[in-house]
């Protein structure tokens, strides 16, 4: 598998935003990507959305993600292709420090 840039039809709420760009700018990477994963850190019972951060020229494998609603949005990352579908059509939210995808019928 390689890189491949794609839109997805998805939205960032304003506050998730603005905790994704405060964790971008204390990371010491240099350039920064946020990246949505499906993942259970070992005191969780359930598989829930994560948000972590990759170093963009390391990332090899796996799609980075750009809205169509919004070009000038965040850029995401993603290795899981589950995350695509999930995606469409959602707005990514940070709520009580748990990411959520939310989506309306």
């Amino acid at each position: 598998m390689s890189l491949e840039k794609i839109a997805i039809n998805f939205a960032v709420s304003d506050e998730t935003r603005k905790i994704i760009l405060e964790k971008m700018n204390l990371s010491e990477l240099s350039s920064p990507v946020p990246g949505l994963m499906i993942a259970k850190w070992e005191d969780e019972d359930s598989f829930n959305f994560k948000i972590g951060f990759y170093e963009k020229e390391k990332i090899q494998d796996g799609w980075l993600i750009t809205s169509s609603i919004n070009p000038s949005e965040l850029e995401f990352y993603t290795y899981q292709p589950e995350i695509l579908d999930k995606l469409k059509s959602g707005v990514i939210n940070i709520n009580e420090g748990q990411v959520e995808i939310i989506v309306s019928d």
